[in-house]
């Protein structure tokens, strides 16, 4: 054994102590909960282990789900933005300026400890704000954050 491995050895067990040493435990404690954790949410994520459980809510029809052809054509081709005086937005925690009543969202600002800017899920405007204010239109902002929905249709 060589000089440099018998000190690396020393300070991940040290021999006058006859047990490992404080690094050597904290390195082991904080790998063993890395992997806990890991098999953990590893167990609970749903795209692993998808949720068995249906409380009676279910599609009325079965859709058929299919390759897609035709043309494509870009539906907003020839709409002009600065036209439209309200936006409405409805969505989760990526549209959500802080209310969910459609009435004027506070100001962006961060105040720590929250990191949220204004009682939004950002630290800043979220993007249907910056639409609005590109057009000079008046945003209405119904997004709920943590709106519980997916969008697996098992197509």
């Amino acid at each position: 054994m060589d000089a440099s491995s018998s000190k690396a050895a020393d300070v991940l067990y040290p021999r006058e102590h006859g047990g490992p040493s404080l690094a050597a435990m904290t390195l082991f404690v904080s790998l063993f909960l890395s992997a806990l954790i890991t098999a953990f949410y590893g167990l609970v994520d749903s795209s692993v282990h998808p949720q068995e459980y249906n409380d009676g809510i279910h599609l009325a029809v079965s859709p058929k789900c299919g390759e897609l052809s035709g043309n494509v054509t870009d539906a907003n081709a020839g709409l002009d933005l600065r036209n439209y005086k309200t936006i409405v937005s409805f969505g989760d925690s990526y549209t959500d300026g802080g209310k969910q009543d459609g009435s004027p969202l506070n100001p962006p600002i961060v105040i720590p400890p929250d990191p949220g800017a204004g009682g939004r899920s950002t630290n800043g405007k979220v993007w249907v704000e910056n639409i609005a204010d590109d057009f000079g239109a008046r945003l209405m902002d119904y997004a709920v954050y943590h709106l519980p929905f997916s969008v697996n249709t098992g197509c």
